[in-house]
């Protein structure tokens, strides 16, 4: 979170040179599947609950999750954090925030 929203920060005010504001592809290019990425925020959160699938995908949702950066600047930033303790910082930053709620 904390590597997104510095990058966010960085390229805020730029834009295209049609004008338009730029959309950035923010990520590692490291694919994960959709299966993996919530079972690890599952074991994150609540430590021996595990996601349910119903056992078939729905048309247009994707299988795995994929997000190249091929901005220079964009990839330095995004690199530093590798996913496990990324996914473990939001959920700590959840819990936190939940507990106010």
């Amino acid at each position: 979170v904390t590597d997104l929203a510095r990058l966010m920060l960085m390229m805020g005010d730029e834009t295209d040179p049609l004008g338009d504001i730029r959309v950035l592809d923010a990520g590692t290019g490291q694919g994960v599947t959709v299966s993996d990425l919530l079972h690890q925020l599952f074991s994150l959160y609540s430590p021996g609950t595990k996601p349910a699938f119903i056992g078939a995908e729905k048309l247009g949702d994707p299988s795995r999750l994929v997000a190249r950066a091929v901005d220079p600047v964009v990839a330095s930033v995004l690199s530093s954090t590798p996913l496990m303790q990324g996914l473990k910082a939001y959920v700590d930053w959840f819990k936190v925030e939940r507990a106010h709620d």
